[in-house]
């Protein structure tokens, strides 16, 4: 059976793991991976068989209750995973879909919340094909961060930081090769946790976080465990308490997936088509068309195409304004001439009429003519040289 990814608990398991305040679900089941190599590695996109029995398989007196899930726990970071991996003891399967290096400790975990125990951390190998690879997102970012990165010492202090998810907060903490897994569910609103080590030296353990909703926080720190073997630790108590936590400064952005860059074509200035059924705002205008090239792609046609628009009506209005004031200096140009030339045919035509009035009043004169002496002493000296002869 292939295995299915789910991104939160169910609720009848989400309330099983947050319920108790400290406590361990183990003892009642095991499992173990059919092919018995599979001790260090397990190969990416591969379905692997699962066998699930009884704890004691002497007595075979307890067992889980389906359906089973496979909670994948990648050592010192990432976000752990919860998988359904079978719906019935005879039918349980878990497919690896962390990328290749990716170090897991994994455990199984029934419908009650019961775990199954764990084994050493296994490390993701090559498998037939990557198509399944998707890491979980951590999107809202929900991190948890610990004051610790290599050694923990029997009785000492573990803090552990939480910052984002939702309140009430689960911590468990697994070690490898045990087969119980602890519990601890935080009091509303509290967000920092101190673990007194109670775990056995010369071990392996992790500790994870999940919210109120099911999401896993990324983290997951992961430490070696040392120190006495005498856990009693003098009375001291584990505690928790709520404070200011800061997300982690190195905390990776998920990675985005890369987009081809569309190769840019050039196309007409589009013209908008009425039917609303026309999946593209670029070069397909016929409204049958339902397989576009992409959104990228039409987003930047559409740009291109705005652009051009606007580039264009930008020319337009130059040109326009450039008419305007072309015709309106030749209009004012025009008017000037045309009222010169009207003045100086004015003038023309007044000259004209004033002489042709001169010589009217010349010609209906109906008294004598008066000369001035000059004159008429000019005239009389002609007339007496013209009588001499």
């Amino acid at each position: 059976m292939r295995s299915s990814s789910l991104h939160t608990l169910p609720v009848l398991l989400l309330s099983t793991l947050v319920s108790p305040i400290f406590a361990q679900t183990s003892f009642l089941f095991k499992w173990r991976f059919q092919d018995t190599s599979l001790q260090t590695t397990i190969p990416a996109c591969t379905s692997l068989p699962i066998e699930i029995t009884s704890f004691d398989t002497t007595a075979n007196s307890t067992k889980g209750t389906p359906p089973y899930y496979m909670i994948a726990y990648p050592l010192g970071g990432g976000v752990p995973s919860t998988t359904l991996i079978g719906t019935a003891d005879a039918s349980v399967s878990y497919t690896p879909t962390y990328p290749v290096g990716t170090r897991l400790l994994l455990s199984v975990t029934d419908a009650n919340g019961s775990a199954g125990g764990t084994f050493a951390p296994h490390t993701v190998i090559a498998g037939p094909n990557t198509d399944c690879v998707a890491e979980p997102s951590n999107t809202p970012a929900f991190n948890v961060v610990s004051n610790i990165t290599t050694d923990l010492s029997t009785c000492d202090p573990w803090g552990l930081s939480i910052s984002g998810g939702t309140s009430p907060y689960t911590v468990s903490l697994i070690a490898a090769n045990a087969p119980s897994v602890t519990n601890v569910t935080l009091p509303a609103g509290h967000n920092i946790y101190t673990y007194i080590s109670r775990a056995a030296p010369e071990g392996q353990m992790l500790a994870a976080i999940s919210d109120a909703r099911g999401r896993w926080a990324a983290g997951t720190p992961f430490l070696n465990t040392k120190g006495a073997t005498d856990t009693v630790c003098g009375g001291l108590a584990s505690s928790s308490r709520q404070g200011d936590v800061d997300p982690p400064p190195n905390t990776p952005a998920p990675t985005p997936t890369p987009t081809p860059t569309p190769t840019p074509t050039p196309t007409p200035t589009p013209t908008p088509s009425p039917n609303p059924n026309t999946g593209n705002t670029g070069g397909n205008t016929n409204p049958n068309t339902t397989g576009n090239t992409g959104n990228n792609n039409n987003t930047n046609n559409t740009n291109s195409a705005q652009q051009a628009a606007a580039d264009e009506a930008e020319k337009k209005k130059q040109t326009a304004i450039i008419i305007g004031v072309s015709v309106s200096i030749g209009g004012v140009l025009l008017l000037g001439a045309l009222a010169a030339l009207w003045f100086c045919l004015r003038k023309r035509q007044r000259n004209k009429e004033l002489d042709d009035d001169d010589i009217l009043q010349f010609q209906g004169t109906s008294g004598p003519v008066m000369l001035n002496a000059h004159s008429y002493q000019q005239q009389n000296n002609y007339q007496q040289s013209s009588f001499s002869r």
